[in-house]
């Protein structure tokens, strides 16, 4: 008998015209323009420039750099309109991006000369796009670290430890950069004339717990060119279930329609939660993902969220 056919068949792949043609991949960023970039508008980013050499010169000169805050029109807060030629290794690199619209940059004084050269000289379609989607090219201002708050309200608001107030500080991150030791020896020499006690935070080693005692204290983190926010440091309490306290459920208890006013909602979360038949009517809803074997009833959390109402 002949052999029978074998059933492993091999897959032909049918290739229409052009599709196994490679298409270009269209690079460059946006093409679009944001505006009308005139001579008038040229010499306004230009000024801005100098303006920022003359104001951080000193800080510049101390750090070895310093970060500056770039603002672009609203219709260009895409990523894919990110002026990344303009402000290139060349010149002012970007370091980081902060709210929307925002981008941060690195300062020197050879690359702030090399950006005023590129903004004033440089008329090639590319650079003159992304000139058309920068707004302002400013310092990073003392408010802008303290997101707007005043020194004296940080300072109300932040935990004291032994007599001094702790600040949570973070440091721009150049990402590797050489120039990011400079800012790191620069806050930390600042801090030490200051008299501020720092610990690097766990997490990160550029943020820092800072011992404050002044208002002037919390000033000085603000006005030194590497920080990047002054906060006060978050305070974390821990939440325990009163175990020794356990009782019977209230025969009284009070159902919502009787309450009146505004109360909270409160989430439990946990492996299961009895049904209590008088304390349903507080339930806003359930929500179940623990399948049922492994559900466990905690009746104590019940009495926790009692001993809120």
């Amino acid at each position: 008998m002949p052999d029978q056919p074998s059933q492993v068949r091999l897959p032909i792949k049918l290739i229409l015209p052009n599709q196994g043609k490679q298409r270009p991949v269209p690079v460059g960023g946006s093409k679009k323009m944001f505006r009308t970039v005139t001579e008038e508008y040229r010499h306004s980013l230009v000024r801005q420039v100098r303006a920022i050499r003359k104001a951080v010169a000193p800080a510049m000169k101390r750090a070895g750099s310093a970060p500056l805050r770039v603002k672009l029109v609203p219709t260009a807060f895409a990523k894919s309109h990110r002026p990344e030629n303009l402000f290139s290794r060349t010149t002012c690199p970007i370091i980081s991006s902060g709210s929307l619209g925002e981008l941060f940059v690195k300062g020197t004084p050879s690359g702030l000369a090399r950006l005023e050269s590129q903004i004033t000289d440089n008329v090639t379609d590319r650079i003159t796009r992304e000139l058309s989607s920068v707004d302002t090219i400013e310092p990073v201002t003392p408010s802008m670290r303290r997101h707007n708050a005043t020194a004296v309200e940080i300072l109300r608001h932040s935990p004291k430890r032994a007599g001094a107030f702790l600040m949570r500080v973070r440091l721009f991150d150049f990402g590797g950069d050489p120039a990011q030791s400079g800012l790191v020896a620069d806050f930390e020499a600042v801090c030490k004339d200051r008299g501020i006690s720092l610990r690097r935070g766990a997490y990160s080693s550029y943020t820092y717990e800072a011992r404050c005692r002044t208002v002037d204290d919390v000033d000085t983190l603000s006005r030194t060119i590497g920080v990047r926010s002054v906060k006060q440091m978050p305070l974390i309490r821990m939440l325990r279930p009163r175990l020794l306290n356990v009782s019977t459920l209230p025969q009284n208890l009070p159902r919502p329609e009787d309450v009146g006013g505004d109360y909270p909602i409160v989430a439990v979360v946990d492996s299961g939660i009895a049904v209590v038949r008088a304390l349903e009517p507080w339930v806003a809803g359930r929500q179940q993902d623990v399948p049922p074997t492994y559900r466990r009833v905690r009746l104590f959390f019940v009495e926790c969220y009692l001993a809120q109402l």
